[in-house]
């Protein structure tokens, strides 16, 4: 995969659908949040790089509903180059349940 930057944050040309954004219903508070830098742990923790772990921003907009902001690996057969390709899609929305 090359390290070249790509227009629109890698998401010129991509296929498929963003993933949803709900800001509509659950909007960022006008206030301070914690932010929390989140890395995932690797699939096969034995075998990994380092490098390629998954990290997002995340921080709590309503309870247990919170923003994340990360980079996605892209992969899709339809897509044109590059293929794959890191996407970064603007705040997505998760709820965790607690």
């Amino acid at each position: 995969m090359s390290n070249d930057p790509l227009p629109e944050q890698g998401r010129a040309n991509t296929t498929g659908l963003p993933p949803i954004n709900l800001d509509w219903a659950h909007k960022d508070p006008n206030t301070d949040l914690p932010v929390y830098l989140v890395v995932n742990a690797p699939s096969d923790p034995k075998r990994f790089d380092p490098r390629g772990l998954h990290w997002s921003l995340s921080w709590e907009v309503d309870p247990g509903f919170w923003r994340q902001v990360n980079v996605l690996e892209h992969r899709r057969p339809d897509q044109p180059a590059p293929n794959p390709r890191y996407v970064y899609w603007e705040g997505v929305d998760q709820e965790r349940w607690t």
